[in-house]
């Protein structure tokens, strides 16, 4: 079968959580057979698409500028540029199915070239972008977002620019009514929800079109439900976990060794693990490590960079890893930390650390219940909460069997391989002469 897979970045140059997957895929794809396409549509300068092999893949670039103001607030969430790129590639390569990882970058162009060919189209759901025009379901100012609505996100949009954002700091009484009248389609800031109504409904019409989404969580199926999408179109299956064979040997240490593995950005709670760190007490030695990147996050980066200094010995920021970096990196880790204040999805770094025995100590929000258990095979703390993530690790500490515990009861989590047996039986079903 010859499958394209089209996705917003792919590594080495984009190594996301979604980018990894497309890789991941692709590699899966190809080592059973198949031929693989990946059109990538990732920010940056060119304007010419460019070719590569690599491992067999045959990878199509093309990049993108951000859209700017004097361009239709649609392009926002569906570029003709995108469309060109993707339906002049589906002409040319002819493939048998289209699988689309999230949107981001590539917008719902890709997914309408696809059904306008038409060839069979799989959307994976690996965020909230066909919801959320900022991706993390936060609005702009930093308040998590229970799901898209046009005045909701009329505002959360406006608020990105100074002068609203002001409005609603100085004045909230003046800031509610002008919203209230924009909800009702009244005054300047009605053409903010307009723009958010024809995004919502656009969006549930494309996804609505397309021959299977697939959702590695039952909390993004809920939210997605919510926007109009018929649950019984969506096949809700965990990501699967690409181990190497050579998995590293666990060594004890007399200290309690926790670590964050992810992107270090605010929607990720890294200053809230550094909060709960400050808090813990007694002699019990004890270490954090830090390991991600802060691209895009200068400010974040350098109030991070200053607490570790006050914290003094006993809590490092490390870099970012990659491949097998990241076992040897977890081997040598007793827990690990997910204090996510987004509504995560279903992060690899749970199923990776849980393939190893590691317990996890997770945010109460979005998916990251579904695999940790409190008590059972980890512990779970309230949202934003330092001092219940504080709470939890002090448990660590206090309770000598506890991590044993909760390491004892690790779920092992799917193979890649078992992941990769669902994928090409959903594509079969939809492509059954390819």
């Amino acid at each position: 079968m010859h499958i394209l897979i089209g996705v917003h970045g792919f590594p080495p140059l984009e190594n996301g959580g979604a980018e990894r997957r497309a890789e991941r895929t692709a590699l899966g794809l190809g080592s059973r057979g198949h031929r693989v396409t990946v059109l990538v549509s990732a920010p940056g300068p060119a304007a010419a698409v460019s070719r590569s092999t690599r491992d067999g893949l045959d990878i199509w670039r093309s990049e993108w500028m951000p859209v700017t103001p004097d361009q239709p607030f649609v392009w926002t969430y569906d570029r003709p540029d995108r469309h060109a790129f993707f339906a002049d590639a589906i002409a040319t390569a002819h493939p048998d199915l289209v699988h689309v990882f999230s949107g981001y970058g590539s917008t719902a162009a890709a997914v309408r070239a696809a059904v306008a060919a038409p060839v069979p189209t799989v959307v994976s759901l690996t965020d909230f972008w066909w919801l959320c025009e900022r991706v993390t379901l936060v609005t702009s100012s930093g308040v998590r977002c229970e799901g898209p609505s046009p005045a909701a996100c009329g505002r959360c949009h406006a608020e990105m620019r100074r002068r609203y954002r002001w409005l609603d700091r100085l004045a909230p009484g003046i800031a509610a009514r002008f919203w209230r009248a924009a909800a009702a389609g009244r005054g300047p800031g009605g053409a903010e929800v307009t723009h958010f109504e024809q995004r919502i409904a656009h969006q549930r019409t494309v996804l609505g079109n397309v021959s299977a989404v697939v959702v590695p969580s039952a909390y993004v199926a809920r939210q997605h439900v919510h926007l109009g999408l018929d649950a019984s179109h969506m096949t809700v299956t965990r990501q699967g976990v690409v181990a190497p064979d050579d998995l590293p040997t666990r060594v004890p240490d007399a200290a309690l060794r926790v670590g964050y593995l992810g992107q270090i950005k605010p929607h990720k709670g890294v200053d809230l693990l550094l909060g709960a760190w400050r808090r813990l007490t007694g002699a019990h030695p004890r270490r954090l490590t830090l390991w991600g990147d802060a691209s895009g996050e200068p400010g974040y980066a350098a109030s991070l960079r200053a607490d570790i200094a006050a914290q003094g010995n006993g809590v490092a920021w490390s870099g970012e890893i990659h491949g097998h970096e990241v076992w040897e990196a977890l081997a040598n880790l007793d827990v690990v930390v997910v204090p996510s204040r987004w509504a995560e999805n279903s992060p690899n770094v749970i199923l990776e650390a849980q393939a190893l025995g590691i317990p996890v100590v997770g945010a109460r929000i979005g998916g990251i219940p579904e695999l940790v258990r409190h008590d059972d095979n980890g512990l779970l703390f309230e949202v934003d909460s330092a001092g219940d993530l504080a709470r939890q690790l002090q448990r660590m500490l206090d309770e000598p069997d506890l991590v044993s515990r909760l390491s004892a009861r690790a779920v092992a989590p799917k193979t890649f391989e078992h992941e990769l047996d669902e994928l090409e039986r959903i594509y079969r079903r939809l492509a059954p002469h390819a």
